[in-house]
């Protein structure tokens, strides 16, 4: 399993950094594979109508996005984000190798995602990232706990290499983190679903 890297940046205040790394034990440093991994993502074919017996037209891929039109959640178009801490982080990824050209950060009404910049077509490399880049946090499995102390293990080991990935990560208070999984037991009490509750506890 390897940490997010593009998808889920946030912000990491150097105080929060700092208690991280005081904390973090003293385990195995993380991956440092030298191999290239790519995501492929390939534009759907066409597919013949069988009611009418005639293909349906090609699926278009706009300048902005994916599909027949620019992306919408909820109706809102796509915002380019613009933010020193991800231009840091691009700089990074793309001199160690990562192909990031195709693509952009995007605001969708309040949820950030990924942007097509370019017009693409069927078997194009949308992005890829060299795994040496990436945090290796073991196997994926139910506790997290082992998964954490991965990261806090490949934290304390990073001589600054990894620095504009770090600074994105959210402080243990942040709003990005608003999932029952974070939820203190009393606010999971005032969900009043006890099934989610217990699902939860289990986790």
């Amino acid at each position: 399993m390897l940490a997010p890297l593009l998808v889920a940046s946030f912000s990491l205040s150097p105080s929060s950094l700092t208690a991280i790394r005081s904390s973090a034990p003293a385990l195995a440093p993380g991956c440092l594979h030298t191999t290239r991994t790519s995501v492929h993502m390939l534009a759907k074919k066409a597919k013949a109508s069988s009611k009418k017996g005639k293909p349906r037209a090609p699926t278009k891929i706009s300048l902005k996005g994916f599909g027949t039109g620019v992306p919408k959640i909820n109706g809102e178009v796509g915002v380019l984000l613009s933010d020193p801490a991800y231009d840091a982080l691009r700089e990074w990824l793309v001199g160690e190798g990562a192909n990031l050209a195709r693509v952009g950060l995007a605001d969708f009404n309040g949820l950030r995602g990924v942007i097509a910049m370019v017009e693409m077509k069927e078997g194009d490399e949308i992005i890829s990232i060299p795994a040496r880049c990436a945090v290796d946090l073991g196997v994926q499995a139910e506790d997290p706990i082992p998964a954490a102390l991965r990261l806090l293990a490949a934290l304390q080991a990073d001589d600054g290499e990894r620095e504009a990935y770090w600074q994105l990560l959210p402080p243990p208070d942040s709003a990005d983190l608003s999932t029952p999984d974070f939820f203190s037991e009393k606010e999971l009490q005032m969900l009043q679903w006890p099934p989610l509750v217990v699902e939860v506890l289990r986790r």
